[in-house]
């Protein structure tokens, strides 16, 4: 087009040159001539500007068709539905999109208006109006609104419409488009469910729940009403996971949830705040007794079995209360009093209730001291082993000893097996213990190999260790490093190792076997013993509880050892009693055919020296 225009140009620029010079040519010819000349010239003059004008014009259209077109493009493929009316508000078109979400056709609403825009929206009565005079005032409204849709359903929709004026400045046609909100309002209100509530359980999570128990918090400032928090924990529930599989196990969680919530009052808040941890609050009580009461009652109910699948198992809980104001530890808050109770009542023993006190913040700080003393025992030399005899009842000689693992710390003194042997489980240093231990064991035992004795050495292996990933090497490598023989050498583990991992674990025990490892089964009958475990493994030992060896005045008692030597023996292993502690035990069990004992009736747990001289009274060569 601008090429065009500079020929044009250049072309009107010669013919005024060619009129001056014609002007001057005149002057030698005749004015019939000259008038003939410039008539040829003024009609070549305004063709030229007829052309250039129409050339603009046809310029100008094309690029509102282009416009148009693109508008009317956007407008055909635009997710939200567009329309456009007169200005008495009669529709006059609407796109695919609008149809989509309507259900109406261009034939239904055409030249018509509607009652899609019958619109409701902020609870105004002249709601309708007040758009109409705003688009009229500024050209432009947006909001939402409520419209309508064919089959008379109402639906939530943002609604943008402005004004189209002519020259003049008056209204002639409204351009809107709709959006249909009714899914993001359903995934706004999803994810506001989902911010406040467990997807599992449907029970509160932790937000909401801290939310509420600051409204509690605030309330009592006003009516001095306390109220009591309940920390509830499944016991074991990693066994249900690892055995049935974590989707499996989120389904006995649902099942677990329902059963609570059936069994607390309506008023009662539950939450689910991580895994199988849950809070209970409740908002009012009169005495420690209803506290009390409601503790006994949860667990109660789970005496009751659950069946999933076809199988039947139990779950037990552990419950821990702490009390609004009383039970507030400095800055801590009463979620975390309330957890230190549940801390308490699982080391006291499973399927029990405990309440918080002031002790158990002092006693657990001693427990963080005494964690830190822990860690930098072995580095310290503060670790030591005393040796248990075990004595065959039928010689009467030594043939075998069990480490004992103890603690003589510089900060607490010698501390009891019973503290420091949990916590080294808790924190993981048992793994590093255990280690340590079964490399000083076999450095003691070799030394008394040497000296022609042969005795076994029994060190106990705690389920932990059975995650170590290197178990079987650092076994494997310590008899090697004090070229002890791996048949003198006996590993105790208990039967918790199969509460979990199970098939990984009998593939350890059967590995250490392969070494020519003996295998004993500790504490036998109070865990949780099963048959099969003894028909899947090969054991060496069954060791009877001392439980049992020291209340043996009590005829249940005689009759479980009795029955446990028995089957020790049908099953092909040796029986073992430790706990011996009178000549009323020791005649007992060497009459019921016991193969060995161990206990303060023949010998306390001793010094490597100690226990070296004892071994040379009692062993003939």
């Amino acid at each position: 087009m601008e090429k065009k225009l500079k020929i044009i140009t250049v072309i009107v620029f010669l013919i005024i040159l060619l009129s001056f010079t014609t002007i001057n040519f005149a002057f030698n010819f005749n004015w019939t001539i000259l008038i003939l000349i410039h008539l040829i010239i003024l009609l070549a003059f305004f063709s030229i500007i007829f052309y250039l004008s129409y050339i603009l014009f046809k310029n100008k259209i094309e690029k509102k068709e282009k416009e148009v077109s693109i508008v009317s493009i956007f407008f055909n493929i635009s997710k939200d539905g567009m329309f456009v009316t007169d200005k008495d508000g009669l529709m006059i078109n609407i796109n695919k999109s609008f149809t989509k979400i309507t259900n109406y056709e261009l034939e239904d609403i055409k030249n018509k208006y509607h009652h899609i825009f019958d619109i409701k929206g902020n609870n105004t009565e002249n709601f309708k109006e007040e758009i109409e005079k705003e688009l009229l005032d500024k050209g432009i409204w947006e909001g939402e609104v409520w419209l309508n849709k064919k089959n008379g359903e109402e639906f939530l929709a943002w609604l943008s419409a402005v004004t189209i004026k002519n020259k003049k400045g008056k209204v002639e046609y409204f351009l809107g488009s709709i959006e249909d909100l009714t899914s993001y309002k359903e995934k706004q209100e999803n994810i506001s469910w989902l911010s406040n509530y467990d997807a599992l359980t449907g029970l509160p999570n932790q937000t909401l729940f801290r939310e509420k128990l600051n409204q509690f918090v605030k309330k009592y400032e006003i009516n001095k009403k306390r109220f009591a928090l309940m920390y509830i924990d499944v016991n074991n529930f990693k066994v249900i996971n690892e055995n049935l599989g974590y989707e499996k196990g989120d389904a006995v969680l649902f099942m677990l949830a329902e059963r609570l919530k059936n069994i607390i009052s309506p008023v009662f808040l539950l939450s689910r705040i991580s895994g199988d941890h849950f809070l209970l609050l409740i908002p009012y009580f009169d005495t420690l007794k209803e506290l009390e009461d409601h503790a006994k009652k949860i667990l109660y109910s789970f005496s009751e079995k659950f069946l999933f699948e076809e199988k039947e198992f139990f779950i037990n809980l552990s419950l821990g209360i702490a009390i609004y104001p009383e039970d507030l530890s400095g800055n801590e808050s009463i979620i975390h009093s309330a957890f230190k109770a549940l801390k308490h009542s699982k080391s006291q023993g499973k399927n029990s209730y405990q309440f918080y006190s002031s002790e158990l913040s002092t006693n657990i700080k001693e427990r963080l001291k005494m964690d830190s003393a822990l860690r930098e025992s072995i580095k310290n030399n503060e670790l030591f082993l005393n040796y248990q005899p075990q004595l065959d009842l039928q010689t009467g000689e030594v043939v075998g000893m069990e480490a004992l693992l103890r603690w003589k710390s510089k900060e607490f003194g010698l501390v009891s097996p019973m503290i420091f042997i949990p916590l080294a489980e808790e924190n993981g240093m048992i793994v590093q213990i255990g280690d340590w231990v079964l490399s000083k064991a076999c450095e003691d035992i070799k030394k008394i190999l040497d000296m022609n004795f042969n005795i076994r050495i029994s060190v106990n292996l705690s389920p932990i260790q059975f995650k170590q990933i290197n178990l079987l090497s650092t076994i494997q490598n310590t008899l090697k490093k004090w070229e002890v023989p791996p048949h003198f050498v006996e590993l105790e583990i208990t039967e918790g190792i199969f509460l979990e991992n199970i098939k990984k674990n009998i593939y350890i025990l059967n590995e250490i076997r392969n070494m020519s490892i003996k295998i004993a089964l500790d504490d036998f009958g109070t865990g949780y013993s099963s048959l099969s475990y003894l028909q899947n493994f090969k054991f060496d030992r069954l060791k009877l509880d001392q439980s049992f060896v020291r209340n043996m005045d009590k005829n249940e008692n005689r009759k479980i050892c009795e029955t446990i030597i028995d089957l020790a023996h049908k099953l092909g292993l040796k029986a073992i009693a430790e706990g011996v502690e009178t000549e009323e035990h020791f005649n007992f069990l060497k009459e019921k055919g016991c193969d060995e004992i161990q206990g303060y009736y023949f010998s306390r747990p001793i010094s490597y020296e100690d226990v070296v001289e004892l071994i040379k009274k009692t062993n003939i060569h």
